[in-house]
């Protein structure tokens, strides 16, 4: 089985690469503009979700009541490929109560409740790439991360 996870970047600051040898690392210039960096790295994540055959997706709400949009995007861009999802949060919440508990937001839209941990698309699409979504009723070793439902969704997919 290919590689799960993209590994992490190294800055032109830094001398230290933090991921495997083998990965194409972006060289990023201190002069170089920041949307064509963001470009540049957009392209390369795109090139490691390319080369794997599935994605564990960090889905604790992360700057608002939902996942973070980037970690959204990439797990949709793995399903849409036909690769198996596995995500999980640290925010035992469902939507619902994390979006007011009500049949309305305040501009009158109606708040979705199907008693999932996240917007149905989210948690819909994971379930039909074959994969599994694990909540936590705990705090992990960090306020966004537990390696424990981490190494359930390894384990998990180990077994797909």
């Amino acid at each position: 089985m290919r590689p799960v996870a993209p590994p992490a970047y190294r800055s032109s600051k830094s001398q230290t690469p933090t991921s495997s040898p083998h990965r194409r690392q972006p060289e990023f210039l201190d002069d170089e503009a920041k949307p064509e960096r963001g470009h540049r790295i957009y392209q390369t994540n795109r090139e490691l979700m390319d080369s794997c055959d599935a994605v564990i997706a960090n889905l604790t709400p992360f700057r608002g009541i939902s996942a973070d949009p980037g970690t959204v995007f990439e797990a949709g861009y793995m399903i849409g490929q036909g690769k198996r999802a596995f995500g999980f949060t640290l925010n035992s919440q469902r939507y619902r109560e994390r979006a007011g508990a009500s049949d309305l937001d305040e501009l009158g839209h109606t708040i979705e409740n199907f008693e999932m941990s996240d917007n149905l698309m989210i948690e819909g699409g994971i379930r039909d790439s074959g994969g599994q979504l694990f909540m936590s009723g705990q705090p992990g070793e960090h306020r966004f991360f537990s390696a424990e439902l981490f190494r359930r969704c390894v384990r998990a997919l180990a077994h797909v």
